[in-house]
């Protein structure tokens, strides 16, 4: 397995080839970094509807959802 550094740009394909992002890779934290433009797309949702639910977290914090509305 390759070591990956931090900051690494991190190719995503989906199954279908429909969906292609780079994202960032905090190695430290095993985390990727998305913009907002890349979560829309990558669940395929528009910007406004992201924009609500992370407000939402952000808001009152984040806790697993019992339903999507």
């Amino acid at each position: 397995m390759t070591e990956l550094s931090d900051n690494a740009l991190i190719e995503f394909h989906s199954d279908d080839h429909q969906i292609s992002l780079s994202v960032r890779l905090d190695a430290q934290d095993e985390t990727v970094w998305l913009n907002l433009n890349q979560i829309s797309q990558l669940f395929q949702r528009d910007k406004s509807v992201i924009a609500k639910h992370l407000k939402k977290i952000f808001t009152n914090g984040w806790s697993y959802p019992t339903n999507c509305s």
